[in-house]
């Protein structure tokens, strides 16, 4: 604990440059990015040593860092075979409030389709941090999502591409957390290819 507080002190003490991955208006806003990295450590007797999803021996362990620099904040040594998911929603926690102090701008947190769970959408909305985490369809259809989108949503290409065609989805989703309700929107972007290369 000790090691992180210094860390971030550091950080801080010596004005890090943090650059924002985005502007609108008066508003910059902060990458914090979360996500874990497999490394390969076959063919060793280390322990926590499993299978990755991979598909090599080793560990994965999570890392959160901020700004375009990629100043890292948070991280956990975790065995191979251990979903990224397993204890998110402490790890997020942790990474948001370290990361907080080092800017004046919004956090927004970035993660990919191994963190499509509601509740790190919980964390992020408690925290007030605004969150890009892209969708994992599990089973859902795909010919469903693009039937809805071409049906409800924004066609968002040029329309000259032959064979080509994007929409885009926005739809409002609500969340009761400790009695609060809160609103986020959930974009689906669907593009269907009707022609070979």
């Amino acid at each position: 604990a000790i090691i992180w507080e210094e860390s971030m002190r550091l950080l801080v003490r010596q004005h890090a440059t943090l650059s924002p991955c985005w502007t609108k208006g008066k508003t910059t806003w902060l990458p914090l990015d979360v996500d874990g990295s497999p490394f390969d450590n076959s063919d060793t007797k280390k322990e926590g040593v499993s299978r990755t999803y991979k598909g090599f021996d080793g560990f994965t362990p999570l890392f959160a860092y901020a700004g375009k620099e990629g100043y890292i904040v948070h991280a956990e040594l975790r065995p191979g075979k251990q979903h990224v998911q397993d204890n998110m929603p402490s790890f997020l926690t942790t990474a948001i409030r370290r990361a907080r102090p080092l800017t004046s701008s919004r956090l927004l947190v970035r993660m990919d389709a191994g963190n499509d769970a509601e509740a790190n959408v919980h964390v992020c909305l408690k925290e007030d941090v605004d969150f890009v985490i892209k969708r994992n369809l599990r089973r859902e259809s795909k010919a469903l999502w693009f039937q809805i989108a071409s049906q409800k949503g924004k066609r968002v290409d040029d329309g000259q591409t032959e064979g080509v065609q994007t929409y885009e989805l926005c739809l409002p989703q609500k969340v009761a957390i400790d009695g609060n309700t809160y609103t986020y929107v959930q974009v689906t972007q669907v593009t269907e290819r009707t022609m070979e290369r």
